[in-house]
């Protein structure tokens, strides 16, 4: 049965080679490994990120003054699948630090974010200094995180990882005036969460994959 299919493919295939186009796509191909590996890898990615963003999305400017919706509660999640206590406690710190960020960012206290970073991380650390800064140029920031999803989260040892990917829209004020206004960023984020009390973000690294 299997010879009888290859059979009948081969005069479609030689008939498809016979086409000037397909034959030059061919040779390109083959002369060009890596160039179709990448094209193939970038379209990997795109799809990943469409899987996240769920495609295209409202992205329309807020009026002055108008106040951005916050984070939904629950992210969506690359791979569903019953994880151990301290990796879903992680993951809903991060849920929780992300609706506060939005609060600081545009209350420009720094306060609201305390209670979900760890008193000796790095984290702690960057984000007083930020926000050091925007007092220092009068910044207010109008964040909407319009989705998030967790790629991964794992425990080891006394740490929990939990990778995301998120979407935001980010206006920036300054003296009742927008300087910057930034829709659809999205970043891939590595948050390392140890246990102090309750599980508390360490660090946090972001990477921008699309601006």
């Amino acid at each position: 049965m299997s010879e009888h299919r290859h059979s009948a493919l081969e005069p479609l295939l030689a008939r498809l080679t016979e086409l000037r186009p397909i034959d030059r796509l061919l040779g390109w191909m083959l002369l060009r490994p890596r160039a179709v590996q990448g094209g193939a890898a970038t379209l990997c990615a795109a799809l990943i990120a469409l899987s996240v963003t769920g495609g295209a999305a409202d992205v329309s400017p807020h009026a002055a003054g108008e106040r951005a919706p916050e984070v939904a509660d629950a992210p969506a999640q690359a791979s569903p699948k019953e994880r151990d206590e301290p990796v879903e406690q992680a993951i809903a710190t991060v849920a929780a630090y992300n609706r506060a960020s939005i609060i600081a960012a545009r209350e420009g206290r720094v306060e609201h974010l305390l209670p979900h970073l760890h008193p000796s991380g790095a984290a702690i650390a960057q984000a007083r200094a930020e926000y050091d800064r925007r007092a220092a140029l009068g910044e207010t920031h109008d964040a909407r995180l319009r989705r998030w999803g967790v790629l991964s989260a794992e425990a080891s040892g006394a740490w929990v990882t939990v990778e995301t990917q998120e979407l935001w829209d980010v206006v920036v004020w300054s003296e009742g005036k927008i300087v910057s206004s930034r829709r659809g960023v999205l970043t891939r984020n590595i948050y390392r969460l140890q246990r102090a009390g309750a599980w508390l973000i360490a660090d946090v690294t972001t990477e921008i994959v699309v601006q």
